[in-house]
């Protein structure tokens, strides 16, 4: 089977705006993909009812560094993610007496092919687990979630200036893909015009 190459979509890890360094703590630093020596004790698992304040503190944070108006609540998080028709799967990086990042996955198809795939939607390790392998290791489980749930492939993305990040996904296995043609999108939460 042909090997199915990743496509890089969403930015990931940008430098923090310091009016948020105090609210977001888990905001990212420079040097966030530098390696340190020891890897962090820690389980991949995925999020419970209990870990949805934490998760919506660190989405929180990863919009913020976007430059994007974060609008997610604990409701709406656990509706999409433990609802009875789940949305999303996410995995969550227990350290033992916090969270220390987290993975969201988003189902995708080729139909065409008649393949299954899983966009790696989020990535974010809080700046104190930076470097000790933390995100390698929601990379890794959010690989194996996608064979469990039957996908050939997996993508993710990042902003095209966010060089550490690449490096990081390539160092973990993506290939580097460049976008396809034009998309479009439509409101669906307005009335028609």
């Amino acid at each position: 089977m042909a090997r199915i190459p990743c496509v890089l979509l969403v930015c990931l890890l940008s430098p923090p705006k310091a009016a948020f360094e105090r609210l977001f703590p888990c905001l990212p630093e420079r040097g966030a993909f530098e390696r340190k020596e020891a890897e962090m004790p820690i389980t991949i698992r995925k999020m419970t009812e209990d870990d949805v304040p934490e998760v919506v503190t660190m989405i929180n944070g990863l919009a913020t560094c976007h430059d994007d108006v974060p609008d997610i609540d604990a409701e709406r998080l656990a509706r999409d993610a433990l609802g009875p028709h789940p949305w999303a799967t996410v995995l969550v990086a227990d350290g033992g007496s916090q969270l220390l990042g987290y993975a969201a996955l988003l189902p995708m198809a080729q139909l065409q092919f008649g393949v299954r795939g899983m966009d790696m939607h989020h990535l974010f390790v809080c700046r104190d687990a930076r470097g000790n392998g933390v995100g390698a290791a929601l990379v890794r489980a959010c690989q194996a979630e996608a064979r469990e749930q039957d996908c050939s492939f997996m993508t993710v993305g990042t902003h095209p200036d966010n060089r550490k990040a690449g490096r990081f996904y390539e160092r973990e296995g993506f290939l580097r893909r460049s976008g396809t043609g034009p998309r479009f999108s439509l409101r669906l939460d307005q009335p028609p015009t």
